[in-house]
């Protein structure tokens, strides 16, 4: 067999073979899927450099979509870059992030990489895969409830505990804001529980209120928000609805004012927020 020389030196220039508008059979997708990722990129040079014009800034190829469970068929008009897409999807269709070990960790990014497979799949084996995927995430929430409420009790333990020395752990000041991360994930059993087994009193007495109103102070530089007093500064809720948010919420409910201001705007006993 004599080499075809013109057709090589069309691939190699990149003058392309698949003009706008052309049908992509289902064999040419699944001849790709089996390439690796670097022959993969080489695919983008089998297109015809597409010229924008108005209402149309980019080429569309008729796309045949074969369900690789079923074996049925369908048609999409889709982007090179939508079709390149498609290819790497393709190959990893046996693959499911759900699957125990799996890379993806985050229960976020399992879901949007099962949603992925809408792209591969027939609506009806899609609608098989997705029921399954539901399924096994209601199973993951439902550990993780389990978990986080074991968490949340065990941070409890020692953070919402009225009795608890704030430095009996002997960390600097600014260690203390490295459990940020630890508590943001349990924000609705930490405000649970204090609504439940805590008055605001007593919660005024936790390590966890005084982590959050050193942290106040030390945004508002020591200073009083409304007379720029540097004496006696307390941490002020805005609300009481929002106990144990706080770190959540990057202390948006809460504003640093000195005793003086606060018995100003707050005229009544029992109105103090100070630690």
């Amino acid at each position: 067999m004599i080499v075809d020389v013109e057709m090589i030196k069309k691939f190699f220039t990149n003058c392309g073979f698949i003009n706008d508008g052309d049908e992509i059979p289902a064999e040419l997708s699944y001849f790709f899927k089996d390439f690796s990722q670097e022959k993969l990129t080489t695919a983008k040079m089998l297109f015809v450099p597409h010229t924008r014009s108005p209402g149309r800034p980019y080429g569309k190829y008729r796309c045949e979509i074969r369900c690789p469970q079923c074996n049925s068929s369908s048609y999409r008009e889709i982007s090179k870059f939508k079709y390149l897409e498609y290819i790497k999807e393709l190959r990893h269709i046996n693959s499911n992030p759900f699957n125990e070990g799996g890379y993806y960790r985050s229960l976020d990014d399992k879901v949007k990489m099962a949603e992925k497979k809408k792209d591969v799949l027939c609506s009806t084996c899609y609608e098989l895969f997705n029921k399954d995927i539901q399924d096994k995430v209601y199973s993951l929430l439902s550990v993780d409830k389990e978990n986080s409420v074991k968490t949340a009790n065990e941070l409890a333990d020692y953070w919402l505990n009225p009795h608890a020395d704030f430095r009996r752990k002997g960390l600097a000041p600014y260690a203390y804001y490295s459990y940020e991360k630890t508590f943001k994930p349990y924000k609705d059993e930490i405000h649970d529980f204090i609504k439940v087994n805590l008055t605001y009193q007593e919660f005024l007495q936790t390590p966890l209120w005084k982590l959050v109103s050193l942290r106040v102070k030390q945004e508002a530089n020591f200073k009083c928000k409304l007379c720029n007093s540097s004496k006696n500064l307390q941490a002020h809720h805005r609300s009481y609805e929002l106990l144990g948010y706080e770190f959540y919420q990057g202390y948006k409910n809460l504003v640093c004012i000195c005793n003086e201001c606060h018995d100003h705007h707050h005229d009544k006993e029992g109105a103090y927020d100070a630690e």
